[in-house]
């Protein structure tokens, strides 16, 4: 019983890191993607808009 309460704790850790590796991943593509066409259309307008 125990055995196997310590093989789901193992795996539960597993998934735990494969879905922090998995988010790390994702937020790298996205800050990628997001700093290929930064700053957007409209970005410089609402800045200025707002500067005063």
């Amino acid at each position: 019983m125990s055995s196997l309460l310590l093989s789901l704790n193992h795996y539960r850790r597993t998934l735990i890191a494969l879905a922090v590796l998995i988010a790390m991943l994702a937020l790298g593509f996205l800050a990628q993607t997001a700093r290929a066409d930064f700053p957007p259309r409209g970005w410089q307008e609402v800045r200025y808009f707002y500067s005063d």
